[in-house]
């Protein structure tokens, strides 16, 4: 927010007013002339087409986290987990990003398999525990006019407390890196990221949890078009809060989740190798996602299905840009958790109206 201060002499013309009105009014007289000959002034925003691209890697991002989270809040864990003060031993359950934040695939059937029904049952394991996991989200947004494909690569680890399997809370930090084609103008985007998140679960018993997360990141995005560079810096914001419920059935899983999350991205103004001006550009983008998860727990896959119905809405600066999202629209995601010997992973493909993603993920137990 710009605040503008006026002083309480607003009359009183101050020293060198009249030297700037020299040099301001010829200036305005000129690019009125350009403009009417048809000559444009050396402007333009190709942070519009950048902007849907830092987009999907923020939300990748905030969907990795809410996974992987609430993964472990159920006695699973999306990532590598040691729990301090125990045997150093890396534990996994199949539970992995797939794009969808409610997804806690693969995870035991039942959090009462653990004595207590949490991860930190075990009275000689330390309450606190640190994880790491990586992502692989291939993106596809056709939504015009900035329309954009790439791949967003995420490094995420964090520290974590349970206190009584009833208060989980963590920090973690994730290291992204975004390689995207802005195929509307045949320009391309790289950009590396680094993202602070600090996040919460409170269960409120073995059926129902309450969470809440926030992001904070800073990036600097390069692009490329028809030979011409630039580059700015950029700052993504989001924070989270969701409900799970939880409902077993055998060996089938029915997860009905709500949430609401709030994105910000800033990318500031930049001269480019042309000398062309790109304003700043400001989003903010607020959805509500409705749906479940419904899997089936055998080995050695595990498949499972997501359906959300997303409500968006959204605030952009310069008021003009177009925001690459619909103002409703659907989500389903499609995949498969599999285990074999020391070996896991999932594969999910998510897709919703005019955007598509493919997300992979796996590793070697410890």
């Amino acid at each position: 927010m710009e605040i503008i201060a006026f002083g309480r002499k607003t009359l009183q013309k101050p020293k060198g007013q009249f030297s700037k009105k020299i040099a301001y009014y010829p200036a305005v007289f000129l690019i009125s002339v350009l403009w009417g000959v048809g000559i444009t002034p050396s402007i333009a925003n190709d942070n519009n087409a950048a902007s849907s691209s830092v987009k999907s890697a923020t939300q990748a991002t905030s969907n990795a986290l809410s996974s992987i989270i609430l993964g472990n809040a159920m006695g699973g864990s999306g990532s590598f987990k040691l729990k301090l003060g125990s045997a150093p031993q890396f534990n996994h359950f199949s539970v992995l990003d797939k794009g969808d934040d409610n997804q806690i695939s693969g995870a035991e059937s039942s959090r009462e398999e653990s004595g207590r029904g949490g991860i930190a049952a075990s009275p000689d394991l330390s309450n606190w525990s640190i994880w790491a996991t990586p992502v692989v989200s291939g993106f596809k947004n056709n939504i015009a006019p900035y329309t954009s494909t790439g791949t967003v690569s995420i490094a995420l680890m964090g520290l974590e407390y349970n206190h009584d399997d009833t208060i989980i809370a963590g920090l973690s930090y994730a290291y992204s890196s975004v390689d995207a084609n802005t195929t509307y103008n045949g320009g391309t985007l790289k950009s590396i990221s680094k993202t602070v998140s600090p996040y919460l679960v409170y269960i409120l018993n073995d059926r129902w949890m309450l969470d809440a997360s926030a992001g904070f990141g800073q990036a600097n995005p390069e692009t490329k078009v028809s030979g011409v560079t630039g580059k700015t810096s950029s700052q993504s914001n989001f924070a989270t809060v969701g409900v799970t419920n939880t409902i077993e059935m055998g060996k089938v899983l029915v997860r009905p989740r709500a949430s609401y999350t709030v994105y910000k991205d800033y990318l500031a103004g930049y001269t480019n190798s042309a000398n062309v001006t790109n304003g700043a550009l400001t989003s903010w983008l607020y959805q509500t996602k409705l749906g479940g998860t419904v899997s089936y727990e055998v080995k050695p896959f595990s498949p499972f299905i997501s359906a959300y119905s997303i409500f968006n809405s959204w605030s952009m600066t310069p008021s003009n840009t177009a925001p690459s999202a619909y103002a409703s629209t659907y989500q389903v995601q499609i995949g498969a958790n599999t285990s074999k010997g020391p070996f896991y992973g999932t594969a999910a493909f998510q897709f919703e109206k005019s955007t598509s993603q493919f997300r992979i993920y796996g590793g070697i137990r410890f």
